[in-house]
């Protein structure tokens, strides 16, 4: 939970003075409030509750985060499990493919081709 959950569900919950059953949404009632939260959110109505998992997981990997984590995170009993949560974007696998080329590229040198391949016609 983020520090920010925390706090928004600590002022829920003062705020609330315990009318509610002790659950954010109401005891097993959860639609009705969902439906209302997503409609002022401006979402439409192809967001259910369970979208909140599925963003909540991507999040996760989109930020780096290793996927044995996500998958305690998530509560997952298998990473296959976690990994069909887990949506990347086409932008994510650039920056994940970009970041291996900073790391092996930082140590290496680069050689000119053309002047190896004259060099490679000349010694014949």
């Amino acid at each position: 939970m983020t520090e920010r959950l925390e706090r928004a569900l600590r002022e829920w919950k003062e705020a609330s003075k315990g009318n509610v059953g002790g659950m954010v949404f109401g005891e097993y009632r959860y639609r009705e409030p969902f439906e209302r939260a997503r409609n002022s959110a401006g979402l439409g109505k192809d967001v259910v509750f369970h979208t909140l998992r599925h963003t909540y997981i991507t999040r996760l990997v989109s930020a780096g985060v290793d996927i044995r984590t996500v998958q305690e995170l998530a509560g997952h009993k298998t990473i296959a499990m976690t990994m069909r949560y887990a949506h990347l974007a086409p932008a994510n696998k650039r920056r994940a493919v970009s970041l291996l080329d900073a790391e092996v590229t930082a140590n290496l040198t680069t050689v000119d081709f053309r002047q190896t391949a004259e060099q490679a016609v000349n010694s014949l």
